[in-house]
């Protein structure tokens, strides 16, 4: 039998909550008005935790670089935190110019383990410089080559929602390099279409539906086991997130906007 961590479907959720970037235009505004996202996540029939999203507007000055701050959160709660403590902290610090994140943070709590990490990406030399450290202390810096135009996992969610989703058509591949950790992945995911589902803004929403194209593993039944829906507006508003695993389902819906 499988078993999926708390740690691993807290991250999932994540991953199918950021997004894709194409011909990000440069003339485009980075957003329109701060936001703010909440998420109730279930794993199975029990509630096992929350994400948040902030987009912050205000413009931050960051080594010469003027930036806009992007903040996702995740706990757990309920009888799932009874066994398991994550309170994770991810935010991104997207460079106005570029639209391309310059620097990303991870704050890391699960259970005893504590980890800060900052990511600072030189576009001109396609490199991220990283520095950890743990709770005992050790503290790392490495360099690592990256593609001019990766993201983090928070910055491609945000790009993704100035896609013009026009030209695509259903089953179409879609991919953005994202850097993780010490490694560049290149994610992909499928466009499957269109869908009428019940949200907070009302019973007949109208939502894009995208799948991640997973690699071969032991977690998912099959190829579009996992399901995201996004807002069909110009606003691309995550509304749902939902996978069915070998062991049970994991589902993340909105519950908070403004």
């Amino acid at each position: 039998m499988t078993k999926i961590t708390f740690k691993q479907y807290i991250l999932v959720t994540i991953l199918f909550f950021m997004g894709l970037n194409f011909a990000f235009s440069q003339q485009t505004n980075i957003n329109r008005k701060p936001e703010y996202m909440k998420f109730d996540v279930q794993y199975g029939i029990l509630d096992g935790g929350q994400v948040e999203i902030k987009v912050d507007t205000g413009l931050q000055y960051i080594d010469g670089k003027v930036c806009h701050k992007i903040g996702m959160w995740a706990q757990t709660v309920g009888m799932v935190g009874w066994f398991s403590k994550i309170n994770n902290e991810w935010y991104s610090l997207v460079d106005t110019t570029t639209k391309l994140p310059y620097k990303f943070v991870r704050n890391i709590q699960e259970n005893n383990y504590r980890l800060k990490e900052v990511s600072t990406y030189d576009r001109a030399k396609s490199e991220v410089f990283v520095s950890t450290q743990t709770d005992t202390s050790e503290f790392k810096v490495n360099f690592y080559k990256t593609s001019a135009f990766a993201h983090d996992l928070v910055s491609a969610y945000f790009a993704f929602r100035f896609y013009d989703f026009a030209d695509v058509r259903k089953k179409d591949t879609l991919s953005i390099p994202v850097f993780i950790e010490d490694k560049q992945y290149i994610f992909k995911m499928r466009y499957i279409g269109k869908k009428k589902i019940k949200t907070i803004f009302g019973k007949k929403t109208k939502a894009i539906v995208i799948s991640p194209i997973m690699p071969p593993n032991k977690m998912f039944k099959s190829g579009d086991d996992i399901r995201a829906y996004f807002s069909d507006d110009e606003f691309k508003i995550p509304l749902k997130m939902e996978a069915e695993l070998v062991v049970g389902s994991i589902e993340a819906e909105l519950k908070e906007y403004r």
